[in-house]
């Protein structure tokens, strides 16, 4: 895993700096704090930034007790609250299980079954799909 360095990627950065200007800078700005104060409340080791986050940054870490899962953080431009409230209630299933979330909308939840993929705009919608094969 790696220390709190750079936190994103390039790509990351220039995506949202694109769709949120000053805000999206000034989050970033605060992003390495921001990743800091929570592997610290929920005692984590912070890995790589995940591919596919556009408004959000998503990196792989470990847990305390050695398992894996996904920090998932977002400004105010995102609806984090709304898939907060999704996973919350799908409780897992092929969606993945939320395990920690707090007010600021930033989560940790178990990684996506290897099974399972992200995808870019589905059906139309421009919102993510999730596509999942076999059992």
């Amino acid at each position: 895993m790696k220390d709190l360095g750079e936190v994103v990627q390039p790509t990351f950065r220039s995506s949202l700096t694109r769709l949120a200007g000053d805000d999206a800078r000034a989050w970033l700005a605060e992003l390495p704090a921001l990743e800091a104060e929570l592997v610290d409340r929920w005692q984590l080791e912070l890995g790589p930034e995940l591919p596919g986050g556009l408004l959000a940054s998503v990196r792989a870490v470990r847990r305390a007790d050695g398992t894996d899962a996904v920090l998932k953080l977002a400004g105010a431009w995102d609806r984090t609250v709304d898939e907060i409230a999704c996973l919350r209630a799908w409780a897992g299933g092929p969606a993945p299980a939320l395990l920690d979330a707090d007010e600021s909308g930033a989560s940790a939840s178990t990684p996506l079954p290897r099974r399972c993929s992200s995808t870019g705009p589905g059906s139309g919608t421009g919102a993510p799909s999730l596509q999942c094969t076999g059992s």
